[in-house]
């Protein structure tokens, strides 16, 4: 039993920095409340090392995540420049990681052990525990004993267990009944790690530990050891600074014990307590206690409003801090229902930014956990068109990420109101963002007995491609998860706006991120599917996982997170929203069917004790919140009290301040606003005549003052001018021809009014296989071969393919796999005959309009030339629409009337090749015109050609109706009626 140490207290302010910033080459622990400037406390005692002729390669900074370790290089290179990249700025992992690189022969590794990850881990443990055998596990586990909930369990209790740097003889001897079992499980466990080369995170610290305090000397190179946040530090991590600290004794730690909101990931507060005591038995040296008296971030009106919330019984804190910043204000709020919170507090921000000029990117609403307040939130900004970006901790809880995990729960269950409920969410939500009253109609046809996706075929834009992947779980159940994920994303168009709109950046980063955490997925466990990744892709530690950055980084507008999510940042006003009971305070046990929580033996055993350690990290929680304000923090709450529903306001509301009515601007911030405020009155007629006309009156010469146009209506575009706007040159083109043939109206839009140029991934992809063949066949002809070479056309293919932006690798590396498939394919069953040409542009007269296009190959057989069109779609048209195609017509007419291929012979067919289709006995597919319509197709091309010119647009509805992008504006559907309504 070691004697408790007290250290003696050293409280500086601000002009008493410059003489404590030395090392003073004993251990050391910096306290101080927010914003009292810990961090650059150690980033200046590293300067000051530095300075005196410290080896900047012998200070090692330790931290939690990268976000941190960014900041404190930033600090230091503007303070010591270039010799900043030689300190070891880290975090925990990283450098237990290169520890045990470094050393692994020592710890009985033959090569050094790859590290698993969260979702990996688990797989790797529930692997195991398929092998188990029953009868050594307690019976209320045996049923459960292979399954992914078990595997979750085991896992979290393996990463706990190593936190405490316990022994498998520990579990052995301990006599809480849910650990029968587990000691001789984690010995099959840890023999798999060695044999398999592969470590867990928790393993990682303990072994890089045990490598420090086994032979000190590997710590002798470090002269000064420092670490931030010290608060939120493990057992186990605590044990490493000082094993590395153990030869210079020369040990910094900051932090503040109020604070410490991390204990789920096994944060130990008693580090902060008991550090004076763990200095003396470790280091034989007695420590010194600094605390930071100042805040230079917070005003002392927050600080003590968030004070009062923790209860001021914390021992170890900073006592009084005085703050530097005047003014500062503190308010709570309580409104009716959540809708009138958000809705009042987009206002407030609304006010703030364009009264107070507040920049909105200094304005973040934090909640207790996310879910629908948070989306509301988003939505109450969004309607006022204020910038936000909602911060999500996890890749699996982004919004694009939920979406295809929905996706694979509504393929691959048979359950009817399951599936309701998620297909339901998948038609409302940001992607396929079908109308409210569409989706009911269609719940109640599949109520009626029509399946969803049938309903979805017939009912949703584009629908066709999402009521497929519903139909034939395939993708999710039975493929490889990259392979299932290129499904997803070839299949629906509705997520090609990720590549092109700027509105969804945070989408497009994650989506790349899961794309390239399913193919390192993939590349581990060869055959799971995306089902297999979605159960085992279970919450990790966000800071020690390595993942792809899938966050940005800065927040653009209002930042929208969690409570936890505030750790680390700083803003001008904060906002905790839904602060209400059952949230804030959270004080649901969380116990694990293993009892985790006893690993930690500061943690208490029975629950009411229990809760009351929940009760005071909420606390802190709250607290570490409302101190990243430096001008203002509110507080907002919903009550509620019905029979039908009872909802009250946080416990912690009335401890910051006396609840007041909310502040409401009524006169209008924008113009927007002031104009919408003047037509109210001038159309209401209980309004007094005299503020009637004078609306009007201002209305009628707004533009005068800056307003809009009197009969302007936001959304409504202007009518514009009645004149013609098909040139008077105009060129037509066959594929121009069947747009047009299709539906005028879409042609018309598409080429003359709304100017897109469109490039999906299908067509790069079409113009890449070209541009191979092209290439191929010209050098064939041109060296007199009848054709190229399978070999040659996948050289070509490796030449070109970086040219063309298929998407993330992974993607592109699907499109290339198509592209070689094809190429084998066509290369194996070649149907042509003797070349003339490839890639050959023809141009014909037709009634006096140009028409031009390019055929990809004419060749001469016996009975005369033959015209080939390459197609790259998987599937061949009807043999009856390639009979009369218009774009084969053009091809034939065009080789007919050009002089030089009419020396060689006249055309005796003309025909579509289908590579990338699935091939038939007979070799690759095809599609022939047939000439006999010859002139019927002429007749049509020059019918097209007129009504052109005339501008003849008639909508034509037809199959491809539901991917129309002009439905809104279309006098023939639903949709667009009303834009015509007289």
């Amino acid at each position: 039993m070691i004697d408790t140490v007290e250290a003696p207290e050293i409280r500086i302010d601000p002009d008493g920095w410059i003489d404590r910033l030395p090392p003073p080459g004993l251990p050391q622990m910096v306290v101080g409340g927010p914003g009292t400037g810990k961090t650059e406390f150690l980033c200046r005692r590293i300067t000051a090392a530095v300075t005196a002729g410290c080896d900047p390669s012998s200070i090692v900074a330790l931290t939690f995540s990268r976000r941190s370790v960014n900041d404190i290089r930033t600090r230091l290179f503007s303070a010591i420049g270039s010799a900043s990249y030689r300190v070891q700025v880290a975090t925990y992992h990283s450098l237990a990681n290169r520890l045990v690189e470094a050393h692994h022969g020592v710890l009985g590794w033959s090569k050094a052990p790859t590290i698993l990850t969260g979702p990996e881990h688990e797989r790797f443990v529930l692997s195991i525990l398929e092998q188990e055998d029953p009868s050594d596990w307690r019976k209320p586990y045996r049923p459960i004993l292979a399954t992914p909930a078990m595997a979750t369990e085991v896992t979290d209790f393996i990463l706990r267990f190593h936190e405490q740097t316990m022994t498998v003889g520990d579990v052995e001897r301990s006599s809480v009944p849910e650990w029968e079992g587990l000691a001789g499980f984690l010995r099959r466990y840890n023999d798999e790690l060695m044999a398999s080369g592969r470590i867990d995170y928790g393993r990682l610290l303990n072994e890089s530990v045990m490598l420090l305090e086994t032979d000190p000397d590997l710590a002798a190179g470090y002269r000064h050891v420092l670490a931030d946040e010290y608060q939120d530090t493990s057992h186990v991590q605590a044990r490493l600074l000082f094993a590395l600290a153990r030869p210079s004794r020369s040990l910094t730690v900051a932090g503040d014990p109020y604070q410490s909101i991390y204990s789920f990931r096994g944060a130990d507060i008693n580090n902060v307590l008991d550090f004076p005591t763990t200095a003396a038995a470790a280091l034989e040296s007695p420590a010194e206690r600094i605390v930071l008296t100042t805040s230079f971030r917070v005003p002392e009106t927050i600080i003590d409003a968030a004070v009062a919330v923790t209860g001021r019984t914390l021992p170890g804190a900073a006592g009084k801090v005085r703050s530097i910043r005047e003014g500062g204000s503190v308010a709570t709020h309580i409104f009716d229902n959540p809708d009138a919170e958000s809705e009042w507090i987009a206002r407030d921000i609304e006010r703030l930014h364009l009264v107070d000029g507040i920049d909105l990117a200094r304005i973040a609403v934090f909640t207790r956990s996310g879910g629908d307040f948070q989306q509301r939130m988003a939505a109450s900004l969004e309607r006022r068109s204020l910038p936000h970006t909602l911060i999500l901790e996890q890749l699996e809880d982004q919004p694009i990420v939920r979406f295809v995990y929905d996706l694979v729960a509504a393929a691959g269950t048979a359950v009817a109101d399951e599936r309701t409920d998620i297909v339901r969410g998948l038609l409302l939500g940001p992607f396929v963002e079908a109308a409210p009253g569409t989706v009911n109609e269609m719940t109640r046809r599949v109520d009626d007995g029509t399946t969803w996706p049938d309903a979805i075929r017939s009912r949703v834009h584009q629908g066709k491609g999402l009521a497929h992947l519903i139909e034939d779980p395939a993708w999710a159940t039975g493929m490889p998860a990259e392979e299932g994920l290129w499904q997803v994303w070839t299949q629906l168009p509705q997520l090609h706006r990720l590549a092109v709109d700027d509105a969804m950046v945070a989408d497009r980063r994650a989506w790349a991120a899961f794309a390239q955490a399913v193919k390192r997925f993939g590349t581990r466990v060869p055959h799971a599917t995306l089902r297999d990744q979605q159960i085992l892709a279970a919450s990790s530690d966000i800071e020690a996982d390595p993942l792809f950055s899938f966050r940005s980084g800065t927040a653009a507008g209002v930042t929208i997170g969690t409570l936890h999510a505030a750790k680390g940042t700083e803003y001008d006003v904060i906002y905790i929203a839904n602060a209400v009971e059952g949230a804030l305070p959270d004080l649901r046990t969380k116990d694990s069917l293993l009892k985790t929580r006893l690993l930690n033996p500061h943690l208490p055993e029975d629950a009411a004790s229990y809760v009351q350690f929940r009760l005071s990290e909420e606390r802190r929680l709250a607290y570490t919140a409302m101190t990243r304000a430096t001008d203002m923090a509110v507080w907002t709450a919903t009550l509620i009290d019905s029979p039908a529903e009872q909802v009250e306001p946080s416990r912690f509301l009335r401890q910051v301040a006396n609840p007041t009515a909310p502040t409401t601007v009524t006169r209008p911030l924008t113009r927007r606003g002031f104009e919408a405020a003047l037509r109210r009155i001038a159309n209401d007629p209980a309004a007094p005549d005299v503020e009637r006309l004078a609306s009007i009156s201002i209305l009628a010469t707004g533009a005068d003052h800056g307003l809009a146009e009197p009969a302007h209506r936001y959304g409504v575009l202007k009518h514009g001018e009645d004149h013609g706007f098909v040139p008077a040159d105009i060129t037509m083109s066959p594929s121009r021809a069947n747009t047009y043939d299709d539906c005028p109206r879409k042609f018309a839009f598409e080429r003359f009014a709304s100017h897109r140029e469109r490039s999906t991934p299908n067509m790069i992809f079409g113009i890449m296989f070209h541009k191979v063949l092209e290439i191929a066949e010209t050098e064939a002809i041109e060296s007199g071969q009848r054709r190229s070479t399978a070999e040659r056309a996948l050289e070509i293919l490796d030449e070109v393919f970086d040219e063309y932006d298929l998407g993330q690798p992974a993607v592109a590396a699907a499109w290339k796999r198509r592209a070689i498939v094809g190429l084998e394919q066509l290369y194996s069953m070649w149907p042509g005959a003797e070349p003339v040409r490839a890639e050959i542009s023809l141009e014909v007269d037709l009634e006096g309009t140009p028409w031009r296009g390019k055929v990809d190959r004419i060749e001469r057989g016996d009975d005369g030339l033959r015209v080939v069109d390459y197609k790259t779609s998987k599937s061949a048209v009807r043999v009856a629409d390639a009979a009369e195609s218009l774009q084969l017509g053009f091809y034939v007419l065009a080789t007919n009337a050009d002089p030089e291929l009419a020396e060689i012979d006249k055309v005796a067919a003309a025909e579509f090749w289908y590579p990338v289709a699935k091939p038939l006995q007979s070799g690759v597919p095809r599609r022939s015109l047939d000439l006999g319509r010859l002139d019927d197709v002429r007749e049509r091309l020059v019918e097209i050609a007129l009504a052109v010119r005339d501008e003849v647009f008639p909508p034509t509805p037809n199959a491809g109706c539901d991917r129309c992008d002009f439905l809104a504006v279309c006098p023939a559907q639903k949709e667009g009626r009303e834009a015509f309504a007289r």
